[in-house]
């Protein structure tokens, strides 16, 4: 991410992109190229988090300042609330999901081609702080634990709404069983790891998206399945957190039975999923602007639609509560970009340049915002992430 030498080239390379990042060192100063000691991370995740708070303000895990807090709280646990879902798309290693989206949402799938990265994401997971809280009246869905899914694809071949479907050789994170190693939260507190057996089903896609998909899988397209881990309950007086699982592949399929949640997610039958926030994060620049039209069509019909919050399931005057929950506007899903972006051309027209080391491109703004309106998506909120180095590249947000 920082500004190299550059030279003008029209297409990346995403094979060569993907072998430059199994070079690369599977931890957050690897994937940010050298800028994961400093303030970087930080500031970064804070303008994230900030950002999809002022488009999602129903994410917020705080009540508003003009509201009582324990009655905010009280609401907030009636409703109930539908299950939040979001995207992390070319997750790397799980910084965002670690540092944005785990925090704001109930349940996030990563997906990645490069697969050390996802073992490394794995391997952490149990000392991420979301998957270290017992599931409480702030969250959306106070009665059900939290939880992070793991799939190896390049966007090329995800189907955003499937992603398990196009997942070859990765690692699937999540309490369903089968294929995957399950983090997730009991009720009390306790989190657990839990392995399942099985293979999931490809969907049916061409041979260069095949290879494509499953590149970054060093030695085959097993499951790689994580011992269990348990962190402290949440009625423990103890501080100690929970620690990482050693991360061992496996050769052959386990026969453990998976409960009745896997085989749904392994039908094809399988009820696509939909997101209230799909992240793009240093990740679109692999991608020709042919692939990423394709890519952002894919997203935008997962989006979760017409969202309003639920009515209050006990307690309180039901006509009233249905009648209040109709009066909030209701809220689309949303696609987030954040991405590096170079100067336009001194006419004014757009720019794209080519990495060498990466074989990436970087576009300029005007570049992302025409591939914005040909895949048929409007810029409804645009800024610029303030407070990074002032070598990198300038990094701007759209909310689509």
């Amino acid at each position: 991410m920082a500004h190299r030498t550059l030279s003008l080239h029209p297409k990346p390379d995403v094979s060569g992109g993907i072998e430059y990042w199994q070079t690369v060192e599977a931890n957050v100063n690897g994937v940010l190229g050298g800028y994961g000691l400093g303030t970087l991370p930080r500031v970064d995740a804070l303008g994230s988090r900030l950002f999809l708070l002022s488009l999602l303000p129903r994410l917020s895990t705080i009540p508003d300042v003009t509201q009582d807090p324990k009655v905010w709280r009280e609401q907030r646990a009636k409703r109930g609330g539908r299950r939040t879902r979001a995207l992390d798309a070319g997750a790397g290693v799980g910084r965002v999901t670690r540092d944005v989206l785990g925090l704001l949402l109930d349940e996030v799938h990563l997906v990645e081609p490069v697969r050390k990265f996802l073992v490394q994401a794995a391997t952490e997971a149990p000392t991420w702080p979301s998957l270290q809280t017992a599931p409480s009246s702030s969250t959306s869905s106070p009665t059900q634990p939290k939880s992070v899914h793991f799939h190896i694809s390049t966007l090329h071949a995800l189907d955003p709404a499937r992603p398990w479907s196009t997942s070859d050789g990765g690692i699937f994170l999540n309490p369903n069983g089968s294929a995957m190693a399950a983090i997730f939260l009991n009720p009390n507190g306790s989190a657990m790891a839990a392995n399942g057996g099985g293979r999931n089903k490809r969907a049916k896609v061409d041979d260069k998206e095949k290879k494509l998909a499953g590149q970054g899988a060093e030695g085959g397209s097993d499951a790689a399945l994580i011992p269990p881990v348990t962190a402290p309950s949440a009625d423990a007086k103890s501080k100690s957190s929970a620690s990482a699982p050693d991360v061992e592949v496996k050769s052959e399929s386990s026969t453990t039975a998976a409960p009745p949640a896997s085989a749904a997610l392994e039908s094809p039958e399988a009820e696509p999923l939909q997101y209230d926030v799909i992240w793009c994060q240093w990740m679109l620049q692999h991608l020709s602007d042919p692939d990423l039209i394709s890519f952002l069509h894919r997203a935008k019909a997962a989006l979760v639609k017409n969202v309003r919050p639920a009515p209050s399931q006990e307690g309180g005057d039901e006509e009233e509560e249905e009648a209040k929950a109709k009066e909030e506007e209701p809220q689309d899903g949303v696609i987030v970009v954040k991405e590096n972006v170079c100067t336009e051309n001194e006419d004014g027209s757009e720019n794209v340049w080519w990495d060498e080391e990466d074989k990436s491109i970087t576009r300029s703004s005007k570049a992302y915002e025409r591939v914005f309106r040909e895949a048929g998506l409007e810029v409804v909120r645009c800024e610029v992430q303030e407070g990074l180095p002032e070598e990198l590249f300038v990094v701007k947000m759209w909310a689509l």
